[in-house]
Parts: C-alpha cells; structure tokens; sequence
C-alpha cells in the first residue's frame, strides 16, 4: 500500500498564493481598463462630425426658407440659383439661423463673399466675431483645429427692382471640433 503524503501549507505558501492572485487581479483590472479607455479615444477621434455640421449650416443657410435664396411662399417653392440681394447682409444672415449654445463655447461662423459680372464684391458675415477667432486656427492638423469648408457657386443676383445680375458665391464656413 502507497502512502500518500499530504503536504499542508503553511501561513507563509497561502499568503504567498493569495498576494500572486491579487497581483494577478490588479494587472487585469489595469488592461481592462487601457482597453475601455483606448477604445474610447478611437471613437472620439474616429467619428469627427463637423464636416457634416458645416454642410448641414450650409444648407440652411442657403435653402432654409429664412435663407438667403428666393423662396416663393404662394406656390412653396424655392430657387437655387437665385439670391435676394436684400437679404444678403449680417443683419439677415445672423438672424435667420439662431444657434443655442453656452456663450463661452466656439460657436460655427461663415464669410460669403458675392461678386456679381460687373465686379461689385459684398462680403457678410454669419457670426463675424466667431470667424475672426476661428480663421487662424481653421484648416490645421491638430485634434482642436476648426473645420474649414469652401463652396462656390454661380447665382443669379436678384436686385430690389427685380434685375437679376450673373454672379459667382463664395462660402467659407468654420466649424469648431467638439
């Protein structure tokens, strides 16, 4: 008959054991962790939507029925290639589109720029102090930098009197990255 010896641990061999799987525990924890918190920073900085904001503020400036081009309202229609030389100024432009956000947060902002066949140049302003903020920093590489959107367009001018002068549009829009 084999004996069988039974080894009996010691305080020493237990607390040893139970320090090597707190150890254990504690490395687990920290690379659950790494994890969760690198995963975040790739979605953060993989699902940037201010290129989607620019041409959605666009659009609303542009085709929005408080918008800068002609809406119709008796047959509800709008016209893209026509702009209302009356509205096409600061005063309209920053009351057409309102935008709630806390006051010390970097707000979007645009610059059009009109030149009609003649060479008259207007230039307005959506948010102009926000743009004079934005513009040296807008287009660089960095994680802060806004995001710079151009758009040209050619448009019929449509004077008070009801001429309409061939032009060229120009849309600079910054949006800030949040």
């Amino acid at each position: 008959m084999v004996r069988k010896k039974i080894i009996k641990m010691g305080k020493k061999g237990f607390s040893f054991n139970q320090l090597f799987k707190l150890i254990e525990l504690a490395f687990l924890i920290i690379i659950i962790l790494s994890f969760v918190f690198l995963t975040r920073q790739t979605v953060q900085k993989s699902s940037d939507t201010s290129s989607a904001e620019a041409y959605s503020y666009l659009q609303n400036i542009l085709y929005g029925k408080s918008g800068i081009l002609y809406f119709d309202p008796d047959i509800d229609r709008q016209y893209p290639e026509i702009i209302l030389y009356d509205r096409f100024n600061d005063f309209y432009l920053d009351n057409s589109i309102q935008i709630e956000l806390p006051e010390k947060v970097e707000k979007p902002a645009a610059k059009l720029t009109l030149m009609d066949n003649t060479g008259q140049v207007k230039e307005v302003y959506w948010n102009k102090l926000w743009f004079d903020r934005l513009y040296p920093k807008a287009g660089g590489k960095g994680r802060g930098s806004p995001y710079k959107l151009y758009e040209d367009l050619y448009v019929l001018k449509q004077m008070p009197d009801g001429k309409r002068l061939p032009s060229y549009l120009t849309i600079e829009m910054i949006v800030p990255k949040r």
